[in-house]
């Protein structure tokens, strides 16, 4: 009797600004019973709410991203936790793609337990400031800016963009398990970069 594969499992951390983007981009490159988002606010708090679908401020995030993927999509919705996430929810070979916006202190614990398990981590985030997106498997030294870790709101095209991103770095973690991911994209470099038209 053959062994059964068990597939790893993707917890989306944060469903904000990127994290919602990020949950509902990978609806569509891993099957949805897979697919696991944690975020415990609501849309009362934080910055996300303005690159978010439109919901009263009581609308949990979790909810919020559930309700669009099923409506608006016509997706199975994966699952979804208004819980904080610590880490210790995972299982070997599962991947956890950080998008909160929780302080860097908290961070560094959920990936520790995380990886003491055997799951892989990613930060996908974003400088509004710097219209620079990032995707990494390690930590920032440091954060700056406002307590929502932002120098700058970002505009909802970052967000998609962000989101978008993280979501293909997994989806390329998945098929080689083996590829190590750390980029950068400075969207306002890269447009100094363009040719100017004469």
């Amino acid at each position: 009797m053959e062994k059964e594969e068990v597939k790893p499992t993707v917890h989306v951390v944060g469903l904000g600004g990127v994290g919602f983007y990020c949950y509902l981009a990978l609806l569509r490159a891993v099957d949805a019973s897979q697919l696991v988002g944690w975020d415990r606010d609501n849309l009362s708090g934080g910055l996300g709410h303005a690159r978010l679908p439109v919901a009263s401020p009581e609308t949990m995030k979790a909810d919020l991203v559930r309700g669009f993927a099923r409506v608006s999509m016509g997706d199975k919705p994966g699952t979804t936790h208004k819980e904080f996430f610590t880490g210790a929810e995972c299982k070997a070979g599962d991947i956890v793609v950080d998008c909160s916006d929780a302080g860097l202190e908290s961070r560094r614990e959920m990936w520790a337990k995380a990886r003491a398990i055997g799951a892989r981590c990613i930060r996908v985030s974003y400088d509004g400031e710097a219209s620079t997106i990032v995707v990494a498997e390690g930590l920032p030294l440091e954060t700056a800016g406002s307590n929502a870790g932002y120098a700058s709101v970002p505009s909802l095209a970052l967000s998609f963009a962000a989101g978008g991103i993280g979501a293909e770095a997994v989806r390329l973690m998945m098929a080689n398990p083996d590829v190590y991911v750390e980029n950068q994209v400075s969207i306002s470099e890269w447009l100094t970069k363009l040719p100017v038209a004469a």
